[in-house]
């Protein structure tokens, strides 16, 4: 059961990542020349574009996990052995490395968007739009990562025989 479980989580991660990168460079190659937001590092259409492409890295590679996964995982996901943990391990690093630099991804174009891009919010509202977006979608990613680890944290306590009248 478990491993039809990642499965199922692993192809919604690359759907959601390859999406997200094509709908970024399909909006940011097109779009003319901007003469805003360059004084930012990165600037914002170079942000938006890095946006898509790295969203599209990180889809294929969820893909590319998720068919090595399913290759090499045994009948069964709960196995103990050392090949599995290392499975188990390979695909966690996997997760938290692409999560990490998303993270950090994210405040450079919050940067790059409140900061250094404010005067494209006019001339060029295609490429605002498209930075906001990037920005925003990131926020609610991390939001909904969060609210995820809450929840497993909580269900992991209760159980394992958490009681509320043991709180701290």
């Amino acid at each position: 059961m478990g491993r039809y479980v990642v499965g199922a989580l692993l192809i919604l991660l690359a759907v959601v990542f390859t999406t997200i990168g094509v709908a970024f460079v399909v909006v940011v190659v097109p779009a003319p020349e901007s003469t805003c937001a360059f004084k930012g590092y990165p600037p914002l259409p170079v942000w938006s574009l890095g946006t898509g492409i790295s969203c599209l890295i990180i889809g294929v590679s969820y893909v590319v996990v998720f068919s090595l996964a399913i290759l090499v995982f045994p009948e069964s996901i709960d196995a103990r052995d050392g090949y599995t943990q290392s499975i188990h391990w390979s695909i966690s690093l996997h997760s938290a490395l692409s999560t990490a630099f998303l993270f950090a991804w994210m405040i450079v174009g919050c940067v790059s968007l409140w900061r250094d891009g404010i005067n494209c919010a006019d001339p060029n509202s295609q490429v605002w739009n498209t930075g906001m977006a990037g920005v925003i979608l990131l926020i609610v990613y991390f939001s909904f990562l969060a609210m995820c680890g809450v929840s497993l944290m909580c269900a992991k306590a209760f159980v394992d025989g958490w009681d509320a009248d043991d709180s701290v």
